[in-house]
């Protein structure tokens, strides 16, 4: 091109102004480039809400889906459960866990409500022997509570070996 003809970037990007090469020219030149991030930067923040709320969705799907798989470990049996648990580490059933060999005397302490604190419970396990042969094992669920700092412990399901 002759340059005396277009002088300058900017008067090209005049020169062609009612077409997308004007505006492709300006945006180059950085004339645009302001007016341009404003607006990208709204798009954006409307695509990170709207990407936001599917991986929500799909995220609640997969726990949901875990906790079914969950329910049904747990009717097939403790052995089933453990290879579950085992195998299937997901944030869904983060905080799930097995306690295995709670005496007798242990576990009808809890049950009465004598036992109301983690740590009662495991003073519980250490001095209660029970020759009963009969022992238990808990599925609990560990639940942490950030405003209070303190955990909250489920027993989900018992299970008589």
């Amino acid at each position: 091109m002759d340059n005396q003809k277009y002088p300058s970037k900017v008067l090209i990007s005049i020169y062609f102004s009612r077409s997308s090469a004007g505006m492709i020219s300006t945006f180059a030149t950085g004339e645009l480039t302001w007016a341009l991030s404003g607006a990208l930067s709204s798009l954006f923040m409307v695509a990170d809400v709207i990407a936001t709320q599917e991986v929500n969705k799909i995220m609640n799907d997969v726990r949901d889906y875990n906790k079914l798989l969950l329910e049904n470990a747990k009717r097939q049996g403790l052995s089933k459960l453990r290879l579950f648990l085992d195998t299937t580490r997901t944030e869904g059933l983060i905080g799930f866990d097995v306690i295995g060999n709670i005496s007798l005397k242990t576990h009808c302490k809890i049950m009465n409500g004598k036992i109301k604190t983690i740590k009662d419970f495991r003073k519980s396990l250490k001095e209660d022997k029970d020759d009963s042969g009969v022992s238990y094992s808990y599925l609990i669920q560990q639940i942490e509570n950030k405003e209070t700092e303190r955990d909250t412990i489920i027993i989900d399901s018992v299970y008589m070996q």
